[in-house]
């Protein structure tokens, strides 16, 4: 979930396939693109 000041908060649900590795990794890019939209404003 991403949340800032002023708008709703946002959720996201995601199904990655692959090992334990591949979903870690997969997760985290999902994270830190989802914090990337919310800093600039493509929220």
């Amino acid at each position: 979930a991403w949340s800032v000041a002023g708008a709703p908060t946002r959720t996201r649900r995601c199904r990655f396939d692959g090992d334990r590795e591949a979903v870690r990794r997969r997760s985290v890019a999902a994270a830190l693109a989802g914090l990337l939209e919310a800093a600039t404003g493509s929220y």
